[in-house]
């Protein structure tokens, strides 16, 4: 019986490994009896070019569809008859998205750039690398290096930061511990790409210095550090469509010094644009349909030669790291949370939170102090964000009340007051007087009644184009088409005392909304007497809120989603001890500030994102991150994406407007706006000090900074020196920015020299070409980028060598044809 299910076995392993195209051992004769690449050595291009030769058409045709095959999110067509493999590519810079068994989750993006530690995320990269080797997955699709230029951006969280610097810092960390394992990484999204609404077609209009300097040069760094693919953005650039852009796909990409292939993201390209996008540098194409790509050849349209390089470029790619030769089934059905993978996700969520507010010592919190826990705090929707980065299969996650109870507090000492007193329930809102619009064509309208009070909540649920809007006309709600979400807000006070129609405007097309209500007055009111009782009895009050964002929505406004406001409110105004628990994937308003003594931003903060924070707010690990982007004091003093079309979506947007190289925390000192808490700042239960800053220019062309660091504090921890540049005024570049950073843990009273070496890529600019400018550069070390710090300055007069093959770039002034 053993030996019968040996063989079947052995069988049925053998069916599974031929139907994608790999040979298992013993079997390649049979399979393929010619296929004399599996054992030559020669170069992978020479190689690929070999099997292409081999190749019929329909084989070239279908190679270059990237589809779903079971729980494999993409994977390429096989060529069993040439001993070619499927290759298996995967979302997932949090985590493997796709698969039918847990994956660990870890902390997002923007949470890793926030640990300020490029070691701690290279750990996190080796540990998602060994879980996609484990599961068959040859390519990751990260790291995700698109600079966040608006803080409402929905996919803030899947990025690094609003800094060209730290977002190249990072993505490097990660790519070199996901290529460490064997994994080849597909960095994303390749152009620009800074928002959800109308991301399919929006236009993206910008000068070549700021499209080098701020949304390509992470690219180029990870190019340089062996990326084997690029996948291309949604939208378009300069008027023409991103993923069918030769001046982006080819020019630039080769100005980059990028070789591997280029695939599209999913549904980036028409039918119709398919033959474009292969003409201008793609060489997979997600969804495929290859009636257009046959039609074209039939007719003369598209060359065979440019078909042949698109298969070329992939099988080169895989030759290149030997996945022909050792072919990888993808199976995504291995449980590989590991307790090693666990841990790397809990140490790097500690180091992500963020300490903004600790006023008068309310934290660390004492083991023998029972603390009351209000809001959602037994979620666990707030550990990670929504869509393609989204973890399907989770293990056991933690939520900030578990972990609260899993710390030296203990079950006893936690007192979870929304499982005890829950929130009224939302009364559904029926709609009235359903017709077309009569000024907007293609829409409908309702009347509806809202309750009145003090503080009411009201969720509308729509995929499509929605507004909500009172009896003046004055908009509560505009929002573009998602994909479903429940849009949850208060009545502004000057209409929610008041009884009033509102109408209700959506796009006709869609679903009609549904729409419910609740008064949270009582309750609310409930919460200040508890949080009075928290503070006679000595107890912190701990808020958590949040917010859900998403891929394929934007938020129109910073402020926390439905009443969590108004929550912090009512729980400050009864214990001014109260500590505000943030679960965002990016910058909130936070109007209660000044009523609170201590705020945390936890992030997204993966499935250990409980425990981390437990560990935290008792002491048992001091926090040490800092804001990897600024955050806004008032939607008004903050670089929004535009809701001012609505309900016609944005067609085009002006980053040379916006302010062209003056991104994130430059954007904010370009125009003279004060953040509420600066790029970089971050609190520590310690103190630290900087002393003896030193800096030097290399004979490459990269400068040594040394700054001694010392912990003047009463407990260990660990500090982020962070490196400013400031080229010379008349390059026109913006002042302080991050050009490298370095991480030292301390004991007490320990003084330690930390050496950091800022890049020659730092001190460049496109010309077209990388040049440096000669001159006198501000170099500022600091732990915040608020003035603060040590600086002086650096004579620079290196040159590097004159750049070679820069071609068909458009000068520095406004933007022409491809661009």
């Amino acid at each position: 019986m053993i030996r019968t299910t040996l063989g079947l076995l052995v069988v049925a392993t053998a069916l599974v490994a031929l139907s994608r195209g790999v040979a298992p051992a013993g079997a390649s004769a049979k399979v393929a009896p010619n296929c004399p690449w599996l054992t030559q050595a020669a170069p992978a291009a020479e190689l690929a070019s070999e099997v292409v030769a081999q190749m019929t058409p329909a084989q070239k045709v279908a190679a270059i569809n990237l589809q779903n095959v079971g729980p494999v999110q993409n994977e390429t067509t096989a060529i069993p008859s040439l001993c070619i493999p499927a290759l298996s590519l995967s979302d997932g810079p949090a985590g493997i998205v796709s698969g039918s068994a847990p994956v660990t989750v870890f902390p997002a993006p923007i949470a890793q750039a926030a640990t300020f530690d490029p070691s701690m995320v290279t750990q996190l990269g080796a540990a998602l690398g060994q879980e996609l080797k484990t599961e068959g997955i040859a390519i990751s699709q990260t790291p995700e290096l698109n600079v966040i230029v608006y803080p409402n951006w929905g996919r803030s969280f899947e990025n690094f930061s609003d800094s060209p610097g730290l977002t190249t810092l990072m993505g490097q960390a990660l790519m070199q511990g996901i290529r460490s394992t064997g994994v080849a990484v597909e960095p994303k999204h390749f152009g620009v790409y800074v928002q959800e609404s109308n991301r399919h077609n929006v236009n993206m209009v910008v000068a070549d210095r700021p499209l080098y300097e701020v949304y390509l040069r992470p690219f180029e760094a990870v190019t340089a550090s062996g990326a084997s693919a690029l996948m291309c953005a949604y939208g378009q650039t300069n008027g023409v469509t991103t993923c069918a852009n030769p001046a982006l796909l080819s020019t630039a990409a080769q100005n980059l010094g990028f070789s591997g292939f280029i695939r599209t993201d999913f549904q980036a390209v028409t039918t119709s644009q398919e033959v474009a996008a292969l003409q201008s540098g793609v060489d997979l194409i997600k969804t495929y349909d290859p009636s257009a790509v046959n039609a074209a050849l039939a007719s003369g349209q598209l060359s065979p030669a440019v078909l042949n390089r698109a298969v070329s470029d992939v099988l080169t790619m895989m030759f290149a790291n030997n996945l022909i030769q050792s072919p990888v089934v993808a199976t995504n059905n291995v449980p590989v949370d590991t307790a090693a993978a666990r841990q790397v996700a809990l140490s790097s969520a500690e180091e992500s939170m963020v300490l903004l507010k600790n006023s008068s010592h309310v934290l660390p919190l004492t083991a023998t102090s029972p603390v009351s826990l209000y809001g959602n705090a037994a979620t666990t929707s707030w550990l990670q964000g929504v869509g393609s980065a989204q973890i399907i299969t989770t293990p056991t996650m933690v939520s900030d009340l578990t972990g609260l109870q899993n710390s030296p507090l203990g079950i006893g000492n936690v007192n979870y007051i929304q499982g005890a007193y829950v929130p009224p329930a939302p009364t559904s809102v029926g709609l009235s007087n359903v017709q077309a619009d009569p000024a907007l064509p293609g829409f409908n309208e309702g009347t509806l009644q809202l309750p009145t009070g003090t503080t009411v909540d009201v969720t509308v649920r729509n995929s499509a184009t929605v507004g909500l809007f009172s009896a003046n006309n004055t908009p509560l709600l505009q929002q573009f088409a998602g994909p479903g979400t429940t849009f949850d807000l208060t009545v502004p006070s000057a209409f929610a005392q008041t009884p009033q129609s509102y109408t209700l405007v959506w796009d006709a097309t869609g679903p009609t909304p549904v729409v419910t209500a609740t008064v949270m007055d009582s309750y609310l009111s409930e919460m200040t007497l508890l949080a009075q009782a928290d503070a006679a009895a000595g107890r912190v009050s701990l808020v958590d809120v949040g917010t859900n964002d998403g891929e394929g929505q934007d938020s129109s406004s910073l402020a926390l989603p439905g009443y969590q406001n108004q929550l912090v409110a009512a729980v400050a105004a009864g214990n001014p001890r109260t500590v505000v628990i943030l679960h965002t994937g990016g910058p909130v308003l936070m109007p209660w500030l000044s009523s609170v003594a201590g705020v945390v931003e936890a992030w997204y903060s993966g499935e250990e994102g409980g425990d981390a924070l437990g560990a935290l707010l008792t002491g048992v690990t001091n926090f040490s991150g800092h804001l990897p982007v600024t955050f806004p004091s008032a939607d008004s003093a903050a670089p929004l994406v535009s809701f001012a079309s609505w309900p016609q979506e944005p067609t085009t947007v002006d980053l040379n407007a916006l302010g062209g190289l003056a991104v994130g925390a430059s954007w904010y000192a370009q125009h003279g706006v004060t953040p509420l808490f600066p790029w970089g700042y971050g609190l520590s239960y310690t103190n630290f000090q900087l002393s003896g800053l030193s800096v030097a220019l290399n004979t490459d062309g990269s400068a040594a900074v040394a700054v001694t660091v010392t912990n003047t504090g009463g407990v260990s921890g660990r500090a982020a020196p962070q490196v400013y540049l400031t080229p010379p005024s008349s390059t026109g570049e913006p002042a302080n920015q991050v050009a490298t950073l370095g991480s030292v843990s301390l004991a007490p009273g320990q003084s330690q020299v930390v050496s950091m070496v800022v890049p020659e890529s730092a001190f460049e600019e496109w010309g077209p070409g990388w040049v440096i400018p000669p001159g006198t550069y501000g170099v500022r070390v600091a732990f915040a980028n608020d003035g603060s710090g040590l600086s002086t300055t650096l004579l620079d007069g290196y040159q590097p060598p004159a750049p070679t093959g820069v071609s068909g770039v458009a000068g520095d002034g406004v933007a022409t044809g491809g661009w």
